[in-house]
C-alpha cells in the first residue's frame, strides 16, 4: 500500500510541470508585417495605412493583386498598376474581373502615387472618394479611413511620396516625355523608364491656360499656350518656371533652333480670323527678336525646321500653301508650294515635317485625308498617300527610314517604311482605348513612340474617372521594335501636343 501511494505521488509529480507549461504558455505572437525599415516607406504611419488595410490576402497582395497593383511593400506600390480594367468591367471583386474584348492584358494601368501632387495620386483620389463612381471608394467594402489616416497619406504625398531612404521616386528617368493636356490645363511629365505619370503641373489659376505644344533643348523644355498667350521655358530639374514671353497671338506650334537659342512660334489652328507672321524668340532673354511674314495671309500652323534651322517651312492650313523662308532674311527661298488651285482649300496642310537629311516634307492634310510629301528643294511632289482617316502629327524615325502617322478618326497609327525611292504602309498599330490620336512624338533613342488621344467625342471612360471631369484622355507608349502597345495612361482633358527625349 505505501509501495502504490509513492509511485502516484511520484507520477504526479513528474506530470506537473508539463501540465503548468500547458496551460500557462500564452500563444505565439502574431508576426509584424511591417518591418523595420517600415516596407520601405518613408515612415511606420505611411506603411500601416497600406499594408494593414489594403495588403490583404484577396486584395492588394499576393502573386495575383486584384488591379495588377500589391500594397506589401513601397517598391511594389511605387511600380504601379499593370492589368487594369476600363470602365465597362464591372465583373469580379472590386470589378476587377475579366470582360472578353475590353481587358488587355497588362496594359492598360498606371501609377498609384504622382509625388508632390494628392489630388491627381490615385491612391489618394481612391482613399477620399474622388472618383464618379463612389462604389470603387477605398478601402473596398471596409469603413473609410480615418481623417488622421488620410491626412497621413496627403503629407506624405505632398512632401513626394519618399521611400525609407528619403529619395522621391520618378526623379531621373533616361527617358522623359511631356504632355500637354489642353482641357485642363496640365503638363503632365512620364518616366519612360516606368512608363508611369511622374509628376503633374497643374497650371490655371484663374483663367484657362490652354497649354498646346512643346519641345524640349538641354535642361529646359517649351509650352506655347494658347490662351494665355505665352511660350513658357519650363527647367526639367524642377518643373519650376525659367521664363516666358507673354503678348503672343494665338500661340499653336513650336520649334527650336538646333542649338537650342532660338524659338519658333506658330498660331494655333483653332484661333479666328487671319494671319501672316511667325513669331522669333530668343531662348536665353525669352524676348521677341523678330516676326517672319508670309506672303498670303491665312492660318500659319504646322512649322518645320531643318537641320541647319536656316529655313523655315510653314504650312498654311487655310490657304494650301507652304511657304519656305530663310530664318535669317526672312526672304522666300523658293516660291510658294501652291497645294490646289482654285480659291477653296482642298487639303488644309495641318502639319509639316523635314526629314533628318533635309530632303524630303511630309505634309499631314486635315480635309483630304492625305498624306503629301515633297521634295524640300524645290516644292516637286513626290508622293501621294491618301488615307481613310485624317493624319494628324507624325514622328519620324531617327534613321529616317521609318514614319509613324497618327490617324486621327480612324485611332489607328500608321507605320510607312521608306525603302529609298518609295513610302509605303507597311503596318498599322491600334488599341482599344485609342480614340482620336492626337500628338506623337519618339524617345530619342526611337525605341518608344508616344501618342496622345485627345478624345475629342468623349468616348473613352477611364476606369478611376475624376470626380466632375467631363472629360479624359489618354497616352499610349509604343515599343518601337515591336510596334506593341506596351502602356495605356490616363490624364487629363483633350490631350494635344507632347515632346520626349
Amino acid at each position: 500500500m505505501k509501495k502504490r501511494f509513492l509511485y502516484i505521488v511520484i507520477n504526479a509529480a513528474l506530470l506537473l510541470p508539463i501540465f503548468l507549461t500547458g496551460c500557462s504558455e500564452d500563444p505565439a505572437p502574431l508576426a509584424d508585417p511591417i518591418d523595420a525599415n517600415h516596407n520601405g516607406f518613408e515612415t511606420r504611419a505611411v506603411a500601416e495605412v497600406f499594408v494593414l488595410n489594403c495588403a490583404l490576402s484577396g486584395c492588394h497582395a499576393g502573386a495575383s493583386p486584384k488591379g495588377g497593383i500589391s500594397f506589401e511593400t513601397y517598391d511594389k506600390m511605387i511600380a504601379g498598376s499593370d492589368g487594369r480594367h476600363t470602365s465597362d468591367d464591372t465583373s469580379g471583386g472590386h470589378g476587377h474581373g475579366k470582360l472578353s474584348g475590353i481587358y488587355t492584358g497588362g496594359v492598360y494601368g498606371g501609377e498609384a502615387v504622382v509625388p508632390y501632387n494628392p489630388e491627381e495620386s490615385l491612391v489618394y483620389r481612391l482613399i477620399t472618394g474622388n472618383v464618379e463612381d463612389s462604389t470603387l471608394r477605398m478601402p473596398y467594402n471596409k469603413s473609410a479611413l480615418s481623417e488622421s489616416q488620410i491626412l497621413s497619406i496627403r503629407n506624405w504625398i505632398l512632401n513626394g511620396a519618399k521611400n525609407h531612404h528619403g529619395e522621391v521616386p520618378f526623379s531621373n528617368p533616361s527617358v522623359r516625355a511631356y504632355i500637354c493636356s489642353q482641357g485642363t490645363d496640365q503638363i503632365y511629365v512620364i518616366d519612360g523608364d516606368k512608363k508611369l505619370v511622374s509628376r503633374v503641373m497643374n497650371l490655371r489659376t484663374g483663367t484657362q491656360i490652354a497649354p498646346h505644344n512643346a519641345k524640349i533643348f538641354g535642361d529646359y523644355y517649351y509650352v506655347t499656350q494658347i490662351r494665355a498667350g505665352k511660350l513658357v521655358k519650363y527647367r526639367i530639374t524642377d518643373n519650376s518656371v525659367a521664363g516666358e514671353l507673354a503678348g503672343l497671338e494665338v500661340p499653336g506650334m513650336v520649334e527650336l533652333s538646333a542649338d537650342g537659342t532660338k524659338a519658333f512660334v506658330s498660331k494655333s489652328s483653332t484661333a479666328t480670323g487671319s494671319y501672316n507672321s511667325i513669331y522669333v524668340i530668343n531662348t536665353a532673354t525669352m524676348q521677341l527678336i523678330s516676326e517672319l511674314a508670309i506672303p498670303v495671309s491665312g492660318m500659319p500652323h504646322g512649322i518645320a525646321l531643318n537641320s541647319s534651322a536656316t529655313t523655315l517651312y510653314v504650312a498654311n492650313l487655310t490657304k494650301d500653301r507652304i511657304t519656305v523662308l530663310n530664318t535669317v532674311t526672312g526672304d522666300p527661298v523658293i516660291d510658294d508650294i501652291v497645294m490646289s488651285s482654285g480659291a477653296g482649300s482642298v487639303h488644309e496642310p495641318m502639319h509639316i515635317y523635314v526629314s533628318p537629311d533635309d530632303k524630303y516634307l511630309y505634309v499631314t492634310c486635315r480635309k483630304s485625308d492625305k498624306l503629301l510629301i515633297y521634295d524640300a528643294d524645290n516644292g516637286n511632289l513626290l508622293k501621294d498617300m491618301q488615307f481613310t482617316s485624317h493624319p494628324m502629327q507624325i514622328s519620324i524615325a531617327p534613321s529616317g527610314n521609318r514614319l509613324y502617322v497618327n490617324l486621327m478618326h480612324s485611332a489607328e497609327v500608321a507605320v510607312v517604311d521608306f525603302a529609298g525611292s518609295d513610302w509605303a504602309v507597311s503596318s498599322l498599330i491600334t488599341h482599344p482605348n485609342f480614340t482620336m490620336l492626337y500628338g506623337s512624338a519618339l524617345s530619342n533613342d526611337g525605341r518608344y513612340l508616344f501618342v496622345t488621344s485627345s478624345n475629342d467625342l468623349n468616348e473613352y471612360k477611364p476606369r478611376y474617372a475624376v470626380k466632375g471631369r467631363l472629360q479624359s484622355s489618354n497616352l499610349g507608349i509604343i515599343e518601337t521594335a515591336t510596334n506593341q502597345v506596351v502602356r495605356i495612361l490616363d490624364l487629363g482633358a483633350y490631350t494635344t501636343g507632347l515632346a520626349a527625349r
